[in-house]
């Protein structure tokens, strides 16, 4: 190993960690800990008392070589968190690593998410983050708010009990229908009685406007099932705002799809009581570019409400109906651009069926 008498340890950990739902940055975080003594060091200190070492196990071809076994790191889990067995992870994202797991006491499935350890060392206020993101939601109580149970830190490991949804993400749906180019992946769900059929669509985004980039066959049920679910959600963040609180992410990776039908919201990490000073003009940007409304990217536009929320689930609502998100740019940095000057396409340019009514609300 290199000897390092310094190293940019919070800049470079910082940058790897906070991007922890791609695979390529725990494999460059493995391999820098392999060449820098001073962060091997503070890893191995912590990974001794947290779950980093499941995430390293993995992430190494070495690792994997040497036959480590990576159900180890689930069983020193499991003995930290006491009352939960950690089964498998089953998620993974900026503020956290989600797993399933059995409550011993109460005999039941829950989903445990669990604080990165380093995010929490070289970012101590991710901490108090954290422990905000489990309070907000455990004041909600809604059928279509994922339930909060319980909240500890033990042994330096930050974690939460959650309700476990099972069924894929509204991202995964749709992710799905432009594969299939169908959409009886959303008939095919139980909830409000809509029609079963196979309705034919290619949603591909690249695709010009043509009869067969728009949806064919029952198409009512397609709509009807979509309207139900944002009602469902949008019922669901009237709740939350009543309540004080503002989700600030709303989009379709955090929409989860229970097996009864019902469309959940899950992630409160970016969340904010309504009346906290942070939801004015900020100079750093949180959520996802896509669905983030001009006074989110603008700060001279002005005061951060419940709106932001609003915008955001119309422009899930416009993928819905368009196939295709409401801005398409690659960059981050164009997204931006056309969200703060430009004005969306009508989803009928893309599917002629979509509802007017639909339509308008989106847009």
């Amino acid at each position: 190993m290199k000897k390092t008498a310094t190293c940019s340890l919070a800049h470079e950990i910082e940058r790897m960690l906070l991007a922890v739902d791609d695979q390529s940055n725990v494999d460059e975080l493995a391999a820098h800990l392999n060449e820098c003594d001073a962060c091997r060091r503070l890893a191995e200190s912590i990974g001794a008392q947290s779950h980093l070492e499941h995430e390293l196990c993995w992430a190494t071809e070495a690792r994997a070589k040497s036959q480590v076994d990576v159900q180890e790191p689930l069983r020193r889990l499991s003995e930290i968190l006491v009352d939960y067995e950690i089964i498998e992870e089953i998620g993974r994202g900026g503020m956290g690593i989600v797993y399933k797991a059995r409550q011993a006491k109460l005999n039941r499935m829950v989903a445990i998410k669990v604080l990165p350890a380093l995010l929490g060392v070289v970012r101590p206020e991710s901490r108090a983050r954290f422990r905000r993101e489990a309070e907000l939601a455990a004041g909600l109580e809604h059928t279509n708010i994922i339930g909060v149970y319980d909240y500890d830190e033990t042994d330096g490991t930050h974690y939460y009990a959650m309700q476990l949804i099972e069924g894929r993400s509204l991202r995964d749906i749709l992710g799905e229908i432009e594969e299939s180019g169908a959409v009886d992946v959303v008939l095919g769900v139980p909830g409000d009685g809509a029609d079963r059929a196979t309705v034919a669509a290619t949603p591909s985004p690249s695709t010009p406007r043509s009869s067969d980039s728009q949806i064919g066959g029952n198409h009512r049920a397609y709509y009807r099932r979509i309207a139900h679910w944002m009602a469902e959600v949008a019922d669901a963040l009237h709740y939350a705002h009543e309540h004080g609180v503002i989700h600030r992410d709303i989009k379709p990776s955090n929409l989860l799809l229970a097996d009864d039908g019902r469309l959940m919201i899950s992630d409160f990490g970016l969340a904010r009581p309504s009346s906290h000073e942070a939801l004015t003009v900020s100079n750093s940007l949180v959520g996802t570019c896509r669905y983030m409304s001009p006074e989110q990217l603008d700060p001279t536009i002005g005061m951060i409400d419940r709106q932001i929320d609003v915008y955001a689930l119309g422009a899930t609502l416009y993928e819905l109906l368009a196939f295709r998100p409401m801005f398409g740019a690659e960059s981050d940095r164009e997204v931006m651009r056309q969200v703060l000057h430009a004005e969306p396409a009508a989803p009928s340019r893309f599917c002629r069926h979509a509802p007017a009514e639909l339509e308008t609300i989106c847009l």
